[in-house]
């Protein structure tokens, strides 16, 4: 019998954000339009990104690739972006925070 060893790095802690990686964000508060929309229509759409993933995943071989505790910290870490792009937009103006690419 062979066992295998799956490391996971931080992806794998579901529970634990890494909040440094928004700190660009945070620091120089700037995003590009197309990327806060796209965001913003995850977390209040039809669908959330963890509901888009699941059904992407749904019919791979190896399935679930993801589990569900997964999932929703994908949901909620988009929850986090965005409350760093209100502090922003709550310091600056909205011609500064977005970059109008669309």
């Amino acid at each position: 019998m062979t066992s295998t060893l799956v490391w996971y790095g931080e992806f794998g802690r579901t529970t634990y954000d890494e909040d440094t990686i928004i700190l660009p964000l945070l620091q120089c508060c700037v995003i590009r339009l197309s990327t806060f929309n796209r965001l913003y229509s995850f977390h209040t759409g039809s669908k959330r990104l963890s509901d888009l993933m699941r059904e992407s995943m749904a019919n791979d071989p190896i399935s679930p690739v993801l589990i569900e505790p997964h999932l929703q910290a994908l949901d909620r870490r988009i929850g986090k972006i965005l409350q760093v792009i209100r502090l922003c937009l709550s310091a600056n103006s909205p011609d500064l925070v977005f970059l109008d690419d669309m």
